[in-house]
């Protein structure tokens, strides 16, 4: 069974909590990408996310919350394991692809809380510290597996 997608909402009818687009029931969007999530989330036009070299959407997010700068050695880290070593694994591009999808939305949703600043600092040192420890010590898959698991942990905290 195929799970809907995250950022389709109800607000008397289907919106899109990305683009705030109406969406209609049947429609083509809706059946192809809305309503079948799992494979058509790479490709939704309302949830392409910036694909450049710079994006990390997430660790951006909680490297700002932590005042550091964008070539902190967190954000450095994270974008040669993703560019080095996730895009050579079996699957690593198409969860870089994933994450570019849903990354943005989770960013937006999350600055939406009220503890948005308590909460991008405990990714940080829940998530971040830890990934970025373990890709200096050349663990890349316990660090891929740490990631997946955030990404889990976000995907049903923002559901």
């Amino acid at each position: 069974m195929s799970r809907q997608c995250p950022f389709l909402e109800w607000s008397g009818g289907y919106r899109c909590q990305i683009t705030k687009d109406r969406i209609l029931t049947g429609s083509a969007i809706y059946e192809n990408f809305c309503n079948n999530y799992e494979s058509g989330y790479s490709r939704c036009p309302h949830m392409k996310g910036d694909n450049n070299s710079s994006s990390c959407f997430i660790t951006s997010a909680c490297v700002k919350a932590k005042n550091l700068p964008d070539d902190c050695h967190e954000l450095t880290a994270l974008r040669a394991f993703r560019d080095n070593w996730l895009t050579n694994q079996p699957g690593g591009k198409e969860a870089i692809e994933e994450y570019y999808a849903v990354a943005p939305g989770i960013v937006e949703a999350l600055c939406k809380k009220t503890d948005a600043q308590q909460r991008f600092e405990s990714l940080y040192a829940d998530f971040i510290v830890p990934c970025v420890a373990l890709v200096d010590a050349g663990k890349n898959e316990k660090a891929y597996e740490l990631y997946r698991g955030m990404m889990d942990s976000l995907m049903e905290d923002i559901i």
